[in-house]
């Protein structure tokens, strides 16, 4: 259906408007000047007849959204014009405030029937920009107050960078961004610095932030954190309980989102989880039944020897029962440079390496080692290669022995 904005204003300034097309009398600049208001008032009327008297609502659907793409385009149009004598100005602001005043009146009062994955009138995305500028420097005050950490933030405003500083913007990501915005300040207020960082990955986890560089951040921070976690059930929990939150679905079917054309975070976030989980429930599993059939053959092992005891005693002062193992969570990579801090601490004498390394490899079970054990020659290796991962295992334990002690003795100097 033919509006104003398909015929008049379209006309007026495509043809009336361009001084190459045509040279507009002063007499024509007052009457468009008065005209005007009236085609503003005549094109509500227009909206508000499509919404009360069209009982389609793809029909209304699709004349509204033709009479918002034809005010973007004529915004965008008029927006290019060069510069002109002080009347023809005086109608340029006329009609751009008419434009200006359908487009707020299509988006306030009739949202429901727009579409939005379309580029926004670059005279809009420039005040939208500075919205999302204000917003920006406003987070990082917050940030900074908070203790949030530099890479996390580098993250989150990279979106508003984005937006900021494009010369084309479409209104879901706007929208998406000031939203956000508006979240990330509610929930700084009311989080603290102990949590913080945890509120932040969970809140941007829900809000579909759904970024690259936001996927590869919380896949780090999850990694990290299940470091520091050495016992197994710890980590089997922790996993659990992680896979359950990523798997809860939102209500509504559409989710609002930064990047249509990339999954939801929570989806691909979940399948990451639930992949380590996965993983880690099978070695858990293989584990068990390792651990079994040692025991069954430690079992088989004291049987015959107390069998043949009146034979074969055991010598006086033996340091062990036969078929004996000290059980740790550490994994061998941990056990290895355990043993090697407390070497170069002077805590222990090394002696000779070789049969150190074989005999503590006789005595431990660490997850993973079936009926074999731990090869003393892999045992040896890792002593020498010592990787970040591990480091930052044994650190735990020691703080956390560090934790004992202080508890027991109160803190020491």
């Amino acid at each position: 259906m033919r509006t104003h904005t398909t015929k008049t204003l379209r006309e007026l300034v495509l043809t009336d408007m361009d001084p190459e097309k045509y040279q507009m009398s002063q007499h024509e600049i007052g009457v468009w000047l008065q005209t005007i208001p009236e085609i503003t008032k005549e094109m509500f009327e227009t909206l508000h007849f499509f919404t009360c008297h069209l009982f389609n609502k793809a029909m209304i659907c699709r004349q509204l959204r033709q009479i918002h793409k034809e005010c973007i385009y004529l915004l965008d149009k008029i927006e290019k014009v060069g510069a002109l004598a002080t009347e023809m100005e005086q109608l340029r602001l006329a009609v751009i405030k008419c434009l200006d005043q359908i487009v707020e009146k299509l988006l306030d009062d009739y949202t429901k029937y727009l579409e939005f994955d379309i580029l926004m009138p670059v005279r809009h995305l420039r005040s939208g920009q500075l919205k999302v500028t204000s917003g920006m420097k406003a987070l990082q005050v917050v940030f900074d107050a908070l203790g949030v950490p530099q890479k996390l933030q580098q993250v989150i405003l990279a979106c508003m960078n984005d937006v900021g500083k494009g010369t084309r913007c479409f209104y879901e990501r706007m929208v998406y961004v000031q939203a956000l915005q508006e979240g990330l300040l509610e929930l700084c207020r009311h989080s603290h610095k102990s949590c913080i960082h945890a509120d932040l990955l969970r809140f941007l986890v829900e809000r579909n932030y759904n970024t690259e560089a936001f996927i590869g951040y919380y896949k780090k921070a999850f990694a990290d954190e299940l470091t520091e976690l050495v016992d197994e059930p710890e980590q089997l929990k922790y996993l659990e309980a992680l896979e359950r939150d990523l798997n809860i679905r939102p209500y509504r079917k559409s989710v609002f989102c930064y990047d249509h054309k990339r999954s939801r975070a929570k989806d691909v976030l979940h399948a990451f989880v639930l992949s380590e989980l996965d993983m880690r429930q099978r070695e858990a599993e293989q584990r068990r039944r390792a651990e079994l059939e040692a025991f069954r053959a430690s079992q088989a092992v004291k049987a015959r020897t107390e069998a043949n005891v009146g034979d074969a005693k055991m010598k006086e002062g033996t340091a062990f029962m036969p078929g004996y193992k000290i059980r740790t969570p550490l994994s061998v990579d941990a056990l290895a440079y355990l043993l090697k801090l407390l070497i170069v601490a002077k805590v222990i004498e090394p002696g000779v390496k070789t049969e150190l390394f074989a005999f503590i490899a006789g005595i431990f079970q660490t997850p993973g080692t079936g009926l074999n054990g731990i090869s003393p020659g892999s045992f040896e290796t890792k002593y020498k290669q010592v990787v970040q991962n591990t480091a930052k295992t044994v650190r735990v334990l020691l703080v956390r022995m560090l934790k004992v002690l202080d508890e027991e003795f109160g803190v020491l100097s």
